[in-house]
């Protein structure tokens, strides 16, 4: 007779919510270090000033592509893993900016944002599908 395996010994494949918060924390980091570089950029004259219009969109961009491929790694739910890594991501993202500005954003700047954050969370699961 064969043996049913335990399937409690065996690690879960589903989404943990240790590496889903690993990735929003990691994008925040990453958006820290694109908007540091950016802004050395823009201090040292190498990228012009008007640039700062279209660079904001393009560093949520590559954060929530660089959140969600950590967070959908090895996992069998992908999708879900990274949307949710780029969700707590942006989540974070808008309390940082609410607690540093204080300022209501602006509808079209808003859906600026998250358009970038879900194109950048739907790039980075089907990075993660084909790295695999």
């Amino acid at each position: 007779m064969s043996r049913k395996r335990n399937s409690a010994a065996e690690p879960a494949s589903g989404c943990s919510v240790w590496k889903i918060v690993t990735g929003g924390i990691i994008g925040l980091v990453f958006t820290f270090l694109l908007t540091f570089a950016a802004a050395f950029a823009v201090s040292r004259e190498y990228l012009p000033l008007s640039s700062c219009s279209w660079l904001g969109p393009v560093i949520i961009a590559l954060s929530a592509l660089f959140a969600s491929c950590i967070a959908a790694r090895r996992n069998c739910k992908k999708l879900v893993c990274g949307l949710l890594a780029a969700a707590v991501y942006g989540l974070a993202l808008m309390i940082c900016g609410m607690l540093l500005f204080s300022a209501p954003m602006k509808a079209g700047r808003l859906t600026m944002s998250a358009g970038a954050l879900l194109l950048g969370a739907l790039g980075g699961v089907v990075l993660a599908v084909f790295r695999e």
